[in-house]
């Protein structure tokens, strides 16, 4: 398990380092994702989150508090993660995402990847994935 939280923390890192267009890049200089290092927040964590326009959230099967914070991106039009500053996500809800169908996505809300997702990568649905 802490395996996965340590995949999550790199893949949600890497995908704050991603680079788009030219707003992308100019959003991401200005973003910063905030996150704590234990499951409960300290006092100068939650105040850092909350500064940075996050919201201190229990999130994933441990409940561990984490700072949700919305992307400068949020529900932009994608085809690929290298368009956002997060996930590029399908934006409907398909019944049965087939991957290799040709999609548009959005850009993810926020930085929580808790949860199902379907990500669209190279203008196709790559697959779904889910994160607890």
């Amino acid at each position: 398990m802490k395996y996965l939280i340590a995949a999550m923390v790199s893949v949600t890192i890497l995908a704050g380092c991603t680079t788009g267009s030219t707003s992308s890049a100019e959003e991401a200089s200005k973003f910063t994702p905030i996150s704590f290092a234990t499951t409960k927040a300290t006092e100068a964590e939650k105040k850092a989150c909350l500064k940075a326009g996050g919201e201190i959230k229990k999130t994933g099967r441990l409940q561990a508090e984490s700072c949700v914070q919305p992307y400068p991106d949020a529900g932009e039009v994608c085809s690929d993660e290298a368009d956002c500053l997060g996930w590029c996500i399908l934006e409907d809800s398909v019944s049965d995402p087939v991957p290799g169908t040709p999609a548009k996505g959005v850009c993810q809300p926020t930085t929580d990847s808790f949860g199902c997702t379907t990500l669209v990568n190279d203008g196709k649905i790559e697959g779904t994935i889910c994160v607890d």
